[in-house]
């Protein structure tokens, strides 16, 4: 079996919810690296995706129980769901049951469930996996395009 630290699994879904929030806008043009996390968030994060993971193992990997346990930790660390996320007021407007959890943040779980999947899937594989070096890409004029159905 493959060995993977859960620190690398969440960093990659760190990354891909940031490529996300750059792609619908909510960025506000600042991605924050992961490396410059405070070490609550990264481990809050990193708690979180090895929940999602270890829930792979037992087939139930399940985004709205994954949701709230993230509740959880946060309502134990006196947050509470707002309006508005506020670190000063520890305030998260995701802090609320799935059901009225809005899709954008819906959208998030998901992706962390779709990661973690992947990589249990690739890591607790039989079968040995190979990556072959790409053929180089064409310019744009060789690349031979199929006839256009007239």
């Amino acid at each position: 079996m493959k060995q993977i630290f859960f620190t690398d699994i969440a960093k990659a879904c760190y990354y891909a919810l940031a490529a996300l929030k750059s792609t619908t806008g909510n960025a506000n043009g600042k991605i924050i690296d992961w490396s410059d996390q405070t070490d609550e968030y990264r481990n809050d994060f990193v708690a979180i995706v090895s929940t999602h993971y270890n829930r792979c193992a037992s087939g139930n990997n399940d985004p709205a129980m994954v949701h709230k346990h993230w509740c959880n930790i946060m309502l134990n660390k006196g947050w509470i769901g707002g309006p508005i996320f506020s670190e000063e007021e520890k305030t998260n407007p995701a802090i609320t049951p799935w059901i009225s959890l809005p899709d954008e943040h819906k959208v998030k779980n998901h992706i962390i469930a779709g990661i973690c999947n992947a990589l249990f899937i690739s890591t607790n594989s039989s079968t040995e996996v190979y990556v072959f070096q790409d053929e180089p890409v064409k310019e744009q004029e060789e690349v031979q395009s199929a006839p256009a159905d007239e």
